[in-house]
């Protein structure tokens, strides 16, 4: 699977850009300082503060043994996407 990394065009792009944790947080406000205040159009979110009841850090299951976690983190992931749906439908 590729990965893609966040750049500057796609803070003039997309609407929203989430965020996984902290530091994630921190890199997308790195990027979007590269791109002029009247070129943004993405607002960057917290992807756990969606899900008001939830964990507002999505952890990186990636160095934990076994699956469990990756299965917590996609049902996390879901959870938080559909709360964030809902709300912007409304």
């Amino acid at each position: 699977m590729d990965s893609q990394l966040t750049t500057p065009d796609d803070i003039r792009r997309f609407d929203y850009i989430f965020g996984m944790d902290d530091s994630n947080i921190e890199d997308l406000r790195e990027i979007e300082q590269k791109v002029p205040k009247s070129e943004r159009r993405a607002e960057i979110l917290m992807l756990g503060k969606q899900d008001p009841r939830g964990n507002p850090e999505v952890p990186d299951p990636y160095y934990e043994s076994g699956s469990a976690q990756f299965d917590e983190v996609l049902q996390q992931c879901v959870k938080c996407c559909d709360a964030f749906l809902d709300k912007i439908q409304k």
